[in-house]
């Protein structure tokens, strides 16, 4: 197995035992240059025969699992679908991913790493430099957010990357460069620099995950153990993967996302190509926006809804009231006008159901 292989297989929760029966009984499937290996019937039928009966019943409570094995033979994935037999996201795709992010990074390398600005798209030259697309009134600024934390097990996604986030984006990608690191480094250090949020917001986030029971889904104590630059356990992204501006100011949702061509395009192509990459992952929509984009994955196909857990209030220091309501620390006699309590626990209760439902899957354990 491939240190990849073993690192999968541990936040997977899929036993070396597990492994080595999945890989001798296991039917094999070639998919896009490399083979899979899942426990069709046929397979446990086979397991049944010259397994003991214990063993078969430890096995079989695995039968969601598969296996990529490369070119030599060797097992260079390990994971759990949703589905009984799912066709697994290959090494080839998600080099193929690394490849089309590093080729859009080559594109605007040269200008990145001249930035010597704390403010870089202050400057015209420099935005009108990094214009990705334009239509009209909207304009896609390239900033580096192409890197994809595929050992992820809950991804946290926004509206787009707004100015300040692709400022220090930038800035970090240049240093980065100009410390003389691999691309793939700068992409990394780039999308970790702009993207872990606050203290407060942070703290927020982990009290209703942990509200709704996504700790013990994920058998941890606590959804904060989750949140580790070094593990890379929670992947941050957006709806729209490069900043987008309208007339200048940051997008807040208007023009519609999924009526409108260029946004509906980024959705499709990066949005998209992250679900592929995270099938196991559970989606965390920050507000109705990317609810709405990871609503449209849903629809071709690319996640499944039960992955999906939109509802909760976001989680910044602004929204401190409904956050408190949510997890039941504020009774609603004390809460404002402004704060529709039964309206928050029924979106807390329907958020339970759908975790324990998930746990009874026995996914991400």
């Amino acid at each position: 197995m491939t240190q990849h292989a073993i690192a999968r297989a541990q936040q997977r929760g899929i036993p070396k035992a597990i492994i080595g029966n999945l890989y001798r009984f296991g039917e094999s499937r070639n998919s896009k240059g490399a083979t899979s290996i899942f426990l069709s019937r046929k397979a446990l039928r086979s397991a049944e025969n010259e397994l003991t009966a214990q063993e078969f019943q430890t096995l079989s409570k695995y039968r969601n699992s598969f296996l990529v094995v490369g070119d030599k033979q060797q097992i260079v994935t390990a994971a759990r679908s949703l589905k009984k037999i799912l066709p697994p996201v290959t090494m080839p795709q998600e080099s193929a991913a690394l490849d089309k992010a590093i080729d859009n990074f080559s594109r605007y390398a040269p200008i990145i790493s001249s930035v010597r600005t704390t403010d870089p798209l202050a400057k015209p030259t420099i935005k009108s430099a990094l214009e990705y697309k334009r239509d009209g009134h909207l304009e896609v600024t390239y900033s580096p957010f192409d890197h994809v934390a595929t050992n992820s097990r809950l991804v946290i996604v926004g509206i787009t990357p707004g100015r300040a986030q692709a400022t220090n984006a930038l800035v970090a990608a240049s240093q980065s460069l100009r410390r003389g690191d691999a691309v793939e480094v700068a992409l990394r250090t780039a999308k970790l620099t702009a993207s872990f949020s606050g203290k407060q917001m942070r703290t927020n986030l982990v009290r209703m995950l942990d509200c709704i029971g996504l700790n013990r889904l994920f058998g941890v104590a606590s959804a904060d153990e989750l949140f580790t630059a070094a593990g890379e356990q929670v992947h941050f992204t957006s709806a729209l993967r490069y900043p987008v501006f309208v007339d200048g100011e940051n997008y807040n949702g208007t023009p519609h996302m999924i009526k409108t061509p260029i946004l509906r395009t980024l959705i499709e192509r990066y949005l998209g190509e992250e679900a592929r990459m995270l099938p196991d992952a559970v989606w965390l929509p920050l507000c109705p926006k990317p609810a709405m984009a990871l609503l449209h994955l849903v629809n071709l196909g690319h996640l499944r809804p039960q992955q999906i857990l939109d509802g909760m209030p976001h989680p910044s220091g602004a929204n401190g009231e409904r956050v408190a309501s949510f997890v039941g620390a504020k009774e609603a006699h004390l809460l404002s006008d402004k704060t529709n309590a039964q309206q928050l626990a029924a979106a807390r209760e329907r958020l339970t159901d759908k975790i324990d439902r998930l746990a009874k899957l026995g996914e991400f354990a």
